[in-house]
């Protein structure tokens, strides 16, 4: 019973023509029922109680009545523009846009309708007063006429309290993005689409939406902002079919480029999130659906932003290169191989740009993450390309002297290649090798003596997985890196001990 009531108050409160409709006759209905149950109260217990033959004084009639027309039009006038002046405000922060919502909403118009039935009702009735138009008793009775326009301005001015409530609820930010994404279907953006040279065409009904997202993101009014972002997620999942998946998608995504680059260039870590966050749960919803071309084509706008923002040397692409590494593992754990690929490409890329901020670290552990499902997949090219990324993160951890990289490399090193040789893909075992060879010799010229120690480590554990499997050739690799790192180690200690 209680879900019913509530699904009642849901459609009366639907900003639609029907539903205002039916509210505001409701809404007559129990004010007349409060006004008309005293009288009959009264009759009940009072017989000789009579409403309508209490005699009646033409002019004081009069006097009522204008003062009443003149009320309500005062009312009304001051009503309506400070509705404009709401409206102005909220176009003036947000987006000219949000006009149209207003203009849509029934409950200014069916006011004004109020207002000006009971304007001319109340005139009409002055204008017959004194001329016995009407008769003196009975149902339409000139008394009876001046009492309904007593009772219409009552209920026009308790009209106020549903009209101004709603009115306030849609200067709310988040009350009009409800609104907006209920307008838009998979038809209106497809028409934008086909006929679209620029993102910002002016009848894109998703501009209007990223308008109040921006706005927002200026006035850091976060909740705001992930309301805009959710709704847009929320309007993809729901209007994106397997027929129009890539346009609906990028166009979507081409829009969240546009508000992470605002949030990119102004520094705004919370709306940057925000924005990522989105691009992961449309991304999880196209993986859901084995759209993987749709996917790909989201990992290569992450990809872009991602390159802009390491140009830049942001740091928010940490942010980024988070939401690679849920949707890599994602991809793999759905066995979508070419999506997959993509996001170690897009994070081999970014391996490739200058290190600051902990980005590499980010990147490495992202890169970690995806290859456990790419090596259980017996995907060893796309296992290759990760160790290639490694390699250019080791090469810069090197020179910026980052130990803390190297473990992390070392670590994450061993663990591809002891797999590599569980699931049989050989090459990524030796480009895991080879990695860790690399490392051991410029770890020990840098004179970093623990971090050897957990190299020679490391290929131990690669060479004894390799005997396990039967692959002798790598164990040998293994002994041979393990014998050349320790000559290594032995020639820089006798130089030392001769230096001192």
């Amino acid at each position: 019973m209680h879900k019913q009531w509530q699904d009642i108050l849901k459609f009366l409160n639907e900003p639609k023509w029907p539903n205002r409709i039916t509210f505001y006759i409701l809404f007559f209905a129990c004010v007349s029922l409060a006004f008309i149950l005293p009288i009959i109260l009264m009759s009940t217990f009072f017989p000789g109680y009579s409403f309508l033959h209490n005699g009646m004084n033409h002019d004081n009639a009069r006097y009522m009545l204008s003062a009443l027309i003149q009320s309500l039009a005062a009312v009304v006038a001051i009503v309506v523009t400070l509705s404009l002046v709401a409206i102005q405000l909220s176009a003036q922060s947000y987006s000219s846009r949000v006009i149209d919502v207003y203009r849509k909403t029934p409950d200014i118009w069916i006011l004004i309708s109020i207002y000006t039935t009971n304007i001319f009702f109340g005139l009409a009735t002055i204008k017959i007063i004194g001329t016995n138009t009407l008769p003196p008793n009975g149902l339409f009775s000139l008394e009876f006429f001046i009492f309904i326009a007593y009772f219409m301005g009552f209920f026009a001015f308790i009209c106020l309290i549903p009209y101004i409530w709603n009115t306030l609820a849609l200067v709310n930010p988040s009350t009009v993005v409800q609104l907006l994404t209920k307008d838009i279907t998979e038809q209106k953006i497809l028409k934008i689409v086909d006929k679209r040279e620029t993102t910002l065409d002016e009848n894109d009904p998703l501009l209007p939406i990223i308008d109040i997202i921006t706005g927002s993101m200026m006035k850091y009014d976060y909740a705001t902002v992930r309301t805009g972002a959710n709704a847009i997620v929320n309007l993809a999942s729901k209007i994106l079919s397997e027929e129009h998946e890539k346009e609906i998608t990028e166009h979507v995504s081409t829009h969240l480029k546009r508000v992470s680059m605002l949030a990119l260039k102004r520094d705004d870590e919370e709306s940057f999130e925000i924005v990522m966050d989105s691009f992961t749960k449309i991304a999880n919803n196209t993986v859901k659906n084995g759209l993987e071309e749709t996917t790909k084509s989201l990992v290569g706008m992450l990809r872009q932003i991602g390159e802009l923002a390491l140009a830049d040397q942001n740091y928010l692409v940490i942010f980024l290169v988070d939401t690679l590494e849920k949707l890599g593992v994602k991809t793999g754990e759905k066995e979508q191989k070419s999506a997959t690929s993509s996001v170690i490409s897009a994070l081999n890329t970014f391996s490739q740009y200058g290190s600051f901020k902990g980005v590499d670290s980010s990147i490495i552990r992202a890169l970690d993450k995806v290859s456990q499902n790419a090596i259980d997949n017996k995907w060893c090219m796309e296992t290759e390309e990760i160790i290639r990324a490694l390699t250019h993160i080791e090469e810069k951890a090197i020179q910026n002297k980052s130990e803390w990289d190297i473990e992390s490399i070392i670590y994450v090193s061993v663990k591809i290649g002891e797999r590599s040789i569980q699931n049989d893909c050989k090459n990524s075992a030796n480009f895991a090798l080879l990695l860790l060879e690399k490392i051991g010799r410029e770890i020990v010229q840098n004179g970093w003596d623990d971090t050897t120690g957990n190299v020679v480590d490391a290929l131990s554990r690669i060479g004894k997985k390799a005997v396990e499997n039967g692959w002798y050739d790598i164990t040998e690799k293994t002994d041979r890196a393990v014998a050349t790192i320790k000559q290594k180690q032995n020639e820089l200690d006798d130089k030392q001990s001769k230096s001192a």
